[in-house]
């Protein structure tokens, strides 16, 4: 391969990809003529470069099943080397993928039953079903492969992947074929479940009704290969099952299990009816696979309903492996399970698994950006646990290269600075792992340059050592020289005799303050030349200095308005900080600070409406109520913003204060809040159905008659606008639809109230 075409890859550059192209056409196509060659896209699958894989697939396609001269096809490559985002992404181009044969016969399947990575065994699943039939040159297949490494919970994956096939063949796939195959030692998977000592395995094995008079190559069957070796700790139990071939972990358990995999109600209640402490004697048992597992794992919603209404203690309940179901759900990717389950019990994010691991974990280890956005939502206390390695989510989402959830968690904490200041400040960004490595160390030390410059800009603490005593600083050796610069640069000074007027600020001292500006009579004027600064006067708003920050307005006026490098004006700082008393004077000094726009276009009154302070939404509104017309870059109005964060008392006020200001600011009303569309054509109405807000969609919909006489009400219902289709065509009644769909439940509060003629027609 020509050398800069190797370091392309390497660098992931495309653009140096293209130049070798048109100075030399046939250069993919001359690699792909040798029958066993390292390709760039073998490259750029190992170095994780997903856009250059991608470009490489769209060049020439053939190179996604090449071997290399080790017999490794590039996602082979991708999965050695644990870049999951390349593997998720050669699959969306090639789903078959999963099914090329490498070294020995191995698949990509076979290799991630090795190691049991259960997100990547339920996508292949669900891209590839065929693949469960493929075997190595030792005639394994997959399942056998799991039990040989004793990856217990990828082999049960595979086993239920086989119960919900729907192919034609699927009954004899199950019972004839795989779990009956033999190797090349004819051994079945009975035969190693039974070498492994196994037991769960072999209960589940016979429940399945496996042949327990197979013979391997040596003339043995299972029962035979526990009689041959020497007693181990199990055995017993595993005799009992092969001699009786009908275990029993309890009475009617096997039954159980297959009313759940079947989600067959009318068993589970006839079960019940035989016995109805069957439930009850499953919840006695500390760590126990739950009908509620099995139904979270393969998502019977319906059935999992029942079972939570049954037996609710169900839904924090460890398996034997110290998953809850709502981990099952998640690993098996059942997203509509794992939203019912959060509507069960929100609480469900913060129990903790396998080694501490918290399902808010878990989804910023896979990168679920929805998941990990709606699960601070519900729970945004939960940003605040930490697994036994004390690792926290930030922790976590940087250690699986997950920057996509990294960056969201950051800007999460700085729009949530009130409800959490101390987590943020003290906590999160400075926390240290087991190894004393806070997020800083981690970023440098993976050197990523982009996520050490955010960290910085969120003001972290640069000199934290770890248990090895090295700072970040010192780990830098080997990083980049963008990186060495921003640390040592970790204290930056924009102007002279900065360090003395942060010093003089943070201590509120005004004397300090003086005699830096007889030193030097233009420091102040030095730092309002430059656009985006941090000025005295932000520092004194956040820390709630109010004598010096009148000194500093009285001194350089224009800092009021001034931006600092994060996009915030001192009023921003303040209101993040939660002083009140700083936020009024500000207004007395300038009232149009209201409507100023910080970072994403967020006024002041965007970020009361946020955090829902009521007594500074009805103080900002008073000294200027035009701001209520300002929208985000987002295009969203104060109302949208309400919503948005759950803020339902405040957005009920600014619907009361609207109401008030009719006559003054009716057009507003009529023409631009009430069906105001953000970027993506969502009205107020739209948003409150989508977040399942029966009040706040009565509010809308005048269910109540609060707003007085037949004419403003009918103002009022022209403003609405329940017809208003966003930029995905969709009106609120077919949003309400659609979350029916998907989560099988209905308000039919909400769908009476957009169907009702009299919300609307006022007669």
């Amino acid at each position: 391969m020509d050398q800069r075409l190797r370091e392309a890859a390497q660098q992931g550059s495309i653009d140096a990809l293209h130049s070798l192209v048109q100075e030399d056409p046939n250069v993919l196509d001359k690699i792909d003529e040798i029958p066993f060659v390292e390709t760039p896209l073998h490259i750029a699958a190992s170095a994780g470069h997903t856009q250059f894989a991608m470009e490489i697939m769209r060049l020439k396609p053939s190179l996604a099943r090449k071997l290399n001269q080790d017999r490794f096809s590039p996602m082979h490559i991708a999965l050695q080397n644990n870049q999951t985002q390349v593997v998720s992404r050669l699959l969306d181009v090639d789903k078959d993928l999963v099914r090329v044969q490498g070294k020995e016969g191995v698949t990509p399947l076979h290799y991630v039953a090795q190691t049991g990575n259960l997100d990547l065994l339920a996508e292949f699943q669900k891209v590839c079903p065929m693949s469960i039939k493929d075997v190595t040159i030792r005639r394994e297949t997959a399942l056998h492969i799991a039990l040989n490494n004793n990856k217990l919970i990828a082999f049960e994956r595979l086993r239920r992947w086989l119960q919900l096939t729907t192919l034609e063949d699927a009954s004899s796939l199950l019972e004839n074929k795989l779990l009956n195959w033999k190797n090349e030692e004819g051994n079945t998977l009975l035969h190693i479940a039974v070498s492994n000592n196994q037991p769960l395995v072999v209960r589940r094995l016979l429940n399945a009704r496996v042949d327990t008079n197979a013979t391997n190559l040596k003339g043995l069957t299972a029962l035979g290969i526990l009689q041959a070796r020497q007693r181990q700790n199990g055995d017993n139990e595993i005799r009992d099952m092969l001699t009786s071939s009908l275990p029993r972990n309890m009475e009617n358990a096997t039954d159980l299990s297959d009313a759940t995999e079947q989600e067959n109600m009318d068993a589970l209640y006839e079960l019940i009816q035989t016995d109805a402490k069957v439930l009850d004697r499953m919840d006695d048992i500390s760590f126990v696979e739950t009908p509620l597992h099995i139904a979270a794992s393969v998502g019977h919603t319906l059935f999992a309903w029942e079972i939570m209404r049954l037996k609710p203690s169900f839904v924090r309940k460890l398996d034997q492996n110290g998953f809850t179901p709502m981990h099952l759900a998640l690993q098996s990717n059942q997203t509509k399970m794992v939203l019912q389950l959060l509507d069960a019990d929100k609480d469900l994010v913060r129990v903790k698994g396998k080694e501490g691991v918290t399902p808010l974990h878990y989804v910023a280890q896979i990168g679920n950006l929805v998941l990990l956005k709606k699960f601070l939502e519900v729970c945004p206390e939960s940003i605040k646990d930490v697994t036994i390695r004390k690792e926290t989510v930030l922790h976590i989402a940087l250690k699986y290269n997950m920057f996509d959830a990294f960056q969201l968690l950051l800007h999460w904490l700085q729009n949530n600075w009130l409800a959490i200041a101390s987590v943020y400040q003290k906590k999160l960004l400075g926390w240290q792992d087991y190894k004393g490595n806070t997020v800083l160390h981690m970023a440098v030390s993976m050197n990523q340059t982009e996520v050490v410059r955010w960290l910085l800009d969120a003001r972290i603490y640069t000199n934290t050592t770890n248990l090895a005593d090295s700072t970040s600083l010192i780990l830098q050796g080997q990083t980049e020289n963008e990186i060495r610069d921003m640390l040592t640069s970790s204290l930056p000074r924009n102007t002279e005799n900065a360090t003395d007027l942060r010093d003089a600020t943070e201590q509120g001292n005004i004397d300090a303050l003086y005699k830096l500006i007889q030193t030097d009579a233009e420091v102040l004027d030095k730092m309002d030349d430059i656009s985006f600064v941090e000025s005295p006067l932000h520092i004194a708003a956040s820390a709630g200095h109010t004598l010096f920050a009148r000194e500093i307005m009285r001194l350089k006026p224009s800092f009021v308005r001034k931006l600092d490098r994060n996009g915030f004006t001192p009023m921003h700082l303040a209101l993040q900080s939660n002083q009140k008393k700083m936020v009024l004077q500000l207004l007395d000094a300038d009232k149009d600070l209201v409507r100023v726009e910080g970072k994403e276009g967020m006024t002041p009154l965007h970020y009361v409406a946020q955090i829902g302070n009521l007594d500074l939404l009805a103080k900002l509104l008073e000294v200027y109520p035009e701001s209520i017309e300002d929208i985000t870059i987002r295009k969203e109005t104060v109302l949208h913003i309400a919503l948005k964060y759950n803020m339902y008392e405040a957005f009920q006020f600014l619907l009361s204060w609207l109401r008030h200001k009719w006559f003054t600011i009716a057009s507003v009303y009529q023409k631009k809040l009430l069906g105001w569309q953000d970027d993506e054509g969502n009205t107020v109405l739209h948003i409150a159905v989508f977040k399942n807000q029966t009040e706040a969609s009565s509010c809308f919909l005048l269910k109540e008659n609060k707003l007085g006489s037949q004419y403003w009400r009918r103002r009022f219902r022209n403003a609405v606008g329940k017809n208003t289709k966003n930029s995905e065509d969709k009106t609120a009644l077919d949003i309400l639809n659609q979350l029916n769909r998907q989560t099988g439940i209905d308000n039919s509060e909400i769908r009476n109230m957009l169907r009702s003629r009299s919300c609307w027609s006022f007669s």
